[in-house]
């Protein structure tokens, strides 16, 4: 059994596993958020009032779709720079005051 400690993360390394990360989180919103807004714009078509507006009721799936687009993007973007963020304050605060994560290796 080794025991052995984490004393620095690669910055870019943590920017691309909070971007996955993030997009990955990204997926699971904007599925929510895309089934929320296609549902809103579809019910348009069974609100009378709106008459000829009725026809718009397809752009709740477009919408829906660009929702889930967005999120995912938003999602890699933030979730980047909050990996970068912990990584810098691991490295420059975390493992100086505790000596770092320890890590069995086999």
């Amino acid at each position: 059994m080794v025991v052995q400690a984490i004393k620095s993360i690669e910055l870019m390394s943590a920017l691309k596993v909070g971007a996955v990360a993030g997009a990955i989180m990204g997926v699971i919103y904007g599925l929510f958020g895309m089934v929320i807004i296609a549902a809103i714009g579809s019910m348009a078509a069974a609100i009378p009032a709106l008459g000829s507006l009725a026809m718009l009721s397809g752009l709740g799936i477009i919408a829906g779709v660009v929702v889930l687009i967005v999120a995912i993007i938003l999602g890699a973007i933030c979730g980047g720079i909050y990996g970068v963020i912990m990584a810098a304050i691991y490295n420059y605060i975390i493992a100086k005051i505790s000596g770092g994560l320890k890590i069995d290796l086999q």
